[in-house]
């Protein structure tokens, strides 16, 4: 799917009020594909963004990177002090405002004139990942095509990791879900991960290569070169 490296378009946008950056090569022509990119709750490191929406703007696509519910530009100017004294609470309310600000970003993402609407994608990291997951699990027209959730839900309680795992695993299919997880991530337990992904199974049974879940062995919480590949295969193969 990696092709080739050049210039590209930045575009900053609001989309249902939602600050966004949408990546795109120039001379790229026609209708292309979209993939929605969610990072994780530190939000902090753009790079691991740019690491995927780079190679997917080569490949063709629009990249659309939305800020996080109560990150970036939509930050309170008491997000330290919460972050300190309540950090369950403000995970699950970012996780929650993502999800329900992610309607619109999908929707501002079908309607752009250079986009096939029939041909978006996500993409989640950590926190990102779970919010993956929701809009794939879900029985709505704006339900992306494709998804990858990288190591989905967040560090901690298990109040978190139970609100990461909420969707409903009948709701999934026909989705193309791909989950990756390290075996020896201690910040988002990888055992979660696999009893989700083992639910899914049985709602796969008439189109099982729709499915699948990546080991990666002896890996943490972190994205290495070999999650971004197996993440573009992904998304070159069903979108």
């Amino acid at each position: 799917m990696l092709r080739r490296k050049g210039d590209y378009r930045i575009e900053r946008w609001f989309a249902g009020g939602v600050p966004l950056a949408a990546v795109r090569r120039p001379d790229v022509r026609g209708l292309l594909p979209a993939v929605v990119i969610f990072h994780d709750f530190n939000g902090k490191n753009k790079d691991d963004l740019l690491r995927l929406a780079l190679p997917l703007a080569d490949a063709g696509c629009v990249a659309v990177m939305p800020d996080a519910a109560l990150h970036g530009e939509r930050a309170p100017d008491d997000f330290a002090l919460r972050l300190a004294e309540d950090h369950d609470n403000l995970f699950l309310d970012s996780l929650r405002g993502t999800i329900d600000g992610a309607e619109g970003v999908l929707s501002w993402t079908a309607d752009r004139e250079d986009v096939d609407e029939a041909r978006i994608g996500a993409v989640g990291i950590s926190m990102g990942g779970a919010v993956a997951l929701a809009l794939s699990c879900r029985e709505q027209p704006l339900a992306p095509k494709v998804a990858a959730a990288l190591m989905p839900a967040g560090s901690g309680s298990a109040v978190k990791q139970e609100a990461a795992y909420a969707p409903d695993p009948a709701a999934c299919f026909p989705t193309a879900l791909l989950i990756m997880h390290g075996t020896d991530d201690l910040v988002a337990p990888y055992p979660n991960a696999r009893s989700f992904y083992d639910a899914l199974v049985p709602y796969y049974s008439a189109a099982p290569e729709r499915l699948r879940f990546v080991d990666m062995q002896g890996e943490g919480h972190r994205i290495g070169a070999y999650w971004i590949e197996e993440t573009l295969a992904w998304l070159g193969r069903f979108l």
